[in-house]
């Protein structure tokens, strides 16, 4: 990785980052039906941040953001057409920052932190009629060095189930839920606990098959008009889910 910004008269600063990134991983097979594998790896952001626009003069001296990431996992094909995955992974992010929330308009250096997380996933068809595609995760965010800090934006639960059933080979209709715990909206101390609250949130579909070229979909998300907001920025800046809406697609094979 590199980043290189050379001064010019709008931008009397630069900085230099060259990195090396490594990534190692390993499957083993021990029966047809199921795979193991581990894997390592190590990633870099600049400073400046992924689009390049925030470098700054407090920033300019501050090393990229590091991060080393260790994942097991599995992979069972239960039967043709069904498969279930599991995987653990713990993500070290040294040199981090995050929106000061004294002053949003700057980020803090808060040094190091640990996510610990398990992530469980099952996709295929359970009958000939019925489809699922869901998951699972579980995310512990902390500072290092101190338990009782926890990271923002990172929900400790999120669930997703999504169920298509076929009535017929012209009809079905599809139902889902999206689930996410509580969040804190910036990194949480002692004088900071502006929380995201939880949410669950479902949505719906229909399909039709009009022909064996023409199919029409017709998709509502949010189908209770549940109020919810998924993310932040930062303790003045939170996003709201969008409210009911939907949309028709119409699809022809030549």
């Amino acid at each position: 990785m590199g980043t290189d910004l050379q001064p010019n008269p709008d931008r009397p600063f630069a900085r230099v980052d060259e990195k090396v990134s490594p990534r190692f991983g390993l499957i083993y097979q021990p029966r047809d039906t199921v795979s193991l594998y581990a894997s390592s790896s190590q990633s870099f952001l600049p400073r400046s941040g992924d689009q390049f626009l925030t470098l700054s003069t407090v920033q300019e001296n501050l090393a990229p953001e590091k991060f080393t990431n260790h994942e097991v996992g599995a992979k069972w094909d239960i039967r043709r057409g069904l498969a279930a995955t599991a995987a653990l992974f713990r993500l070290d992010r040294t040199n981090a920052t995050t929106p000061d929330p004294a002053n949003p308009t700057t980020t803090i250096n808060v040094g190091e932190t640990r996510t610990v997380g398990v992530e469980l996933g099952l996709t295929g068809r359970m009958t000939a009629a019925w489809q699922v595609s869901g998951g699972y995760s579980y995310q512990d965010a902390k500072l290092r060095g101190n338990g009782f800090v926890r990271l923002a934006q990172v929900p400790e639960h999120q669930m997703s189930l999504w169920n298509r059933y076929d009535f017929n080979r012209s009809f079905g209709i599809g139902v889902g839920l999206v689930h996410q715990s509580s969040q804190f909206a910036a990194i949480r101390n002692a004088t900071n606990v502006t929380r995201l609250p939880g949410f669950t949130r479902i949505d719906a579909a229909l399909f039709f098959n009009a022909t064996d070229t023409l199919q029409v979909q017709a998709n509502i998300e949010n189908l209770f008009d549940q109020e919810y907001f998924s993310d932040a920025h930062n303790n003045n800046n939170i996003s709201s889910g969008a409210p009911i809406n939907g949309r028709i697609s119409v699809r022809m094979k030549f």
